[in-house]
């Protein structure tokens, strides 16, 4: 199992390496050709735009599986250790209900606007909008993973990544 969860971390990794590389390459070649040669090419702020969208989005898998976001703890910290966990249990619960609201209604979105075409690029929209609800259900997997190491471990981990578990 851990091996999978490697495998499934290592893709996410390079999916959103890659779009990183294409959205930096493409914003190089517009401000080159915007700023040196005159010219410009109509479709790299609109790609721009959908990439940046797509790895903001996707990244924020990868900061949750890292611990990376930002979280006030100083005042939890002050608890015992038994409020402690029964108030990372109810911060989860509340990310839970956040993120299936962000699965359904990025759903509900994508579904709405699927006829809608980039005006440039003429693609569907839905290929842009369907990183929401896939963001969430990657999170919500994130969630689980991170709750379950640390019920596993006994320790509070609050969200982050418990490498020896």
């Amino acid at each position: 199992m851990k091996s999978l969860w490697s495998i499934f971390d290592r893709t996410l990794n390079i999916v959103v390496a890659v779009i990183l590389a294409v959205l930096t390459l493409t914003t190089f070649v517009q401000v080159l050709l915007r700023y040196v040669f005159g010219g410009a090419l109509d479709w790299s702020v609109e790609i721009g735009r959908y990439l940046f969208l797509w790895f903001c989005f996707l990244g924020f898998s990868i900061t949750l599986r890292r611990g990376g976001h930002v979280s006030v703890r100083f005042i939890v910290d002050l608890f015992p250790l038994w409020v402690q966990r029964m108030l990372l249990i109810i911060s989860d619960i509340c990310i839970f209900i956040f993120l299936g609201f962000i699965i359904v209604e990025g759903g509900f979105l994508t579904h709405i606007i699927r006829n809608n075409i980039s005006p440039v690029m003429q693609i569907p929209m839905c290929y842009v909008y369907i990183v929401i609800p896939i963001s969430g259900i990657l999170l919500i997997i994130y969630l689980l993973r991170t709750i379950s190491r640390s019920w596993r471990s006994g320790h509070l981990i609050g969200g982050k990544e418990d490498t020896d578990a």
